[in-house]
């Protein structure tokens, strides 16, 4: 199965819920994705590399069809 990490960096932005939230539906529902949420932004992708899979949300389960 393909998976797809989605992190941001740095503070609040406009209209970043609406981006993330567009890119977890179309990588599950057009292309079979697993999403991945890594917390804590680049920290949490660079410090914890080897124990990556304890740093992250799994999105997918989040998403349904309607």
């Amino acid at each position: 199965m393909k998976s797809v990490g989605v992190l941001t960096g740095g503070g609040d932005a406009p209209g970043l819920n609406a981006v993330i939230r567009a890119v977890v539906k179309t990588a599950h529902d057009e292309y079979g994705c697993e999403i991945l949420g890594i917390k804590n932004g680049f920290n949490g992708l660079l410090d914890q590399c080897p124990a990556l899979a304890n740093e992250c949300i799994n999105a997918s389960r989040m998403c349904r069809k309607q």
